[in-house]
């Protein structure tokens, strides 16, 4: 999914099992201390932060948690600042597949995410999955 998971979901697991490799048992069929939501959503897409802010985060009764699965690129980013919108949010966890390209290196990219700044430079690096095979540097070095 290029587009970023972020269990933030609705209805059903029948209605999910085919959209996605995850396997649904793992969220709806455990006894969890909490309330889980999960949400497919494209975060490319300004109007989804709008979308989780409305549907998700203002009318939950909080504190919302939020999880961000497969975020490809700048995704986390994204969801960061999806996370930083919702006034009931108390915590975050990101599983990003690959890191920000080094095109945002060379355009000297700054990113501003509540009182933080990151500099592109600290976080992009070439590489990206091709067919489930990583194509860039070793895996090691990005420790």
């Amino acid at each position: 999914a290029e587009n970023g998971d972020a269990a933030v979901a609705e209805g059903p697991a029948s209605r999910r099992k085919n959209r996605t490799r995850l396997n649904w048992d793992h969220i709806y069929r455990l006894p969890w201390p909490a309330t889980l939501t999960t949400r497919r959503s494209d975060l490319k897409l300004p109007s989804t932060h709008a979308q989780i802010l409305a549907k998700i985060l203002e009318p939950s009764k909080g504190p919302v948690f939020i999880l961000g699965v497969h975020l490809c690129g700048i995704l986390s980013i994204r969801a960061i600042e999806t996370f930083n919108r919702g006034p009931k949010c108390v915590g975050m966890v990101l599983k990003p597949c690959c890191l920000p390209p080094m095109e945002y290196v060379r355009s000297r990219t700054r990113w501003t995410l509540g009182a933080h700044t990151i500099d592109a430079a600290e976080v992009c690096m070439w590489g990206k999955y091709n067919r489930n095979q990583w194509q860039g540097a070793v895996e090691l070095c990005l420790a």
